[in-house]
């Protein structure tokens, strides 16, 4: 499969997943909308498609994928003496990367349903209890 047709496909997914979800479209809007209001086109950009990500279960390696061509251009710019455009790749870049490692967390939760390390920690809290329950059953005999 060539890159072309793989690009396709990317598009043709999304198209599609717009089509069939238009109520989560439309929250996705809203949320471009307020977050342009509150904090900014940028903001809005990367919040308001952070959002729209997770509504459409789509793959958060996209976002990680953005963080690093953002990474990779900044000694680029400062090659070009362009400190200013490479500073804001820099922060564009850790935007992209958080919000994608944020939708990895997303994602693992979603399969697993939880995270095995707070049934970890619940079912240590049980032992411990139980231990607990158990010597102050003793002292009292």
């Amino acid at each position: 499969m060539t890159s072309t047709t793989k690009i396709q496909n990317f598009i043709g997914t999304i198209l599609s997943d717009i089509k069939r979800n238009p109520v989560k479209v439309l929250i996705a809007i809203i949320a471009f909308v307020v977050f342009d209001l509150l904090w900014g086109y940028i903001s809005a950009i990367f919040l308001g498609t952070f959002v729209l990500f997770i509504l459409l279960k789509w793959d958060s390696r996209v976002f990680i994928a953005g963080g690093l061509l953002f990474l990779i251009s900044c000694p680029l710019y400062l090659l070009q003496r362009k400190e200013l455009m490479a500073e804001e790749m820099a922060v564009y870049a850790y935007y992209s990367l958080f919000l994608g490692v944020m939708l990895q967390i997303i994602e693992y939760w979603r399969e697993n349903h939880s995270f095995k390390c707070l049934a970890l920690i619940k079912k240590a809290k049980k032992q411990k209890n139980k231990k607990s329950d158990t010597w102050i059953n003793t002292n009292q005999n």
